[in-house]
């Protein structure tokens, strides 16, 4: 269903940015023509990865050669517009890579997150400089600290005094 929607998400903001371009031509002419594609482009993959990115640049670069390039149906125009719609093109697909990429780490690192805190097992996470960054539920059961207690605190609260050198 998420993915349905960014698809949706995608299309709709290809077609209200077109739509504000076009009211934009009146100022900026011809000039500029993918002013407006990058933004919709940069949400629909960051929101919806890979293929959402993807249709955001094809609906853009098509919008674009209809509108701005000429003659569009010829795929023949000027040597500079044939190279600023592959640079955009090729840009459109690395922007969605990027997209994809940040969605799956979201993922893992929310796996992750899931894993650690459902344990059992006490895991703590701190610094180079001694101070707990990170507390779970097993921590918080087993040293009867709460997480608000102890982030941002040295690891020595729970490291018996006889015992800090082994810490």
């Amino acid at each position: 269903m998420r993915r349905r929607r960014s698809y949706f998400i995608a299309f709709i903001s290809v077609v209200l940015a077109t739509a504000i371009r076009r009211v934009l031509d009146r100022w900026l002419g011809y000039s500029a023509p993918y002013l407006m594609v990058y933004p919709p482009l940069v949400l629909s993959a960051w929101s919806g990865g890979f293929g959402p990115g993807l249709l955001a640049t094809g609906l853009g670069g098509v919008g674009i050669a209809v509108r701005y390039l000429n003659p569009w149906l010829g795929l023949v125009g000027s040597r500079a517009e044939v190279i600023s719609l592959a640079v955009f093109v090729v840009n459109g697909v690395l922007i969605s890579l990027i997209g994809e990429r940040g969605l799956r780490a979201d993922l893992a690192h929310g796996r992750f997150a899931a894993i650690v805190e459902s344990s059992d097992d006490a895991i703590i996470a701190k610094g180079t400089d001694g101070i707990i960054t990170a507390w779970n539920a097993g921590a918080e059961r087993l040293f009867g600290y709460t997480a608000a207690e102890v982030v941002g605190t040295s690891i020595g609260v729970i490291i018996p005094a006889d015992r800090r050198h082994e810490e």
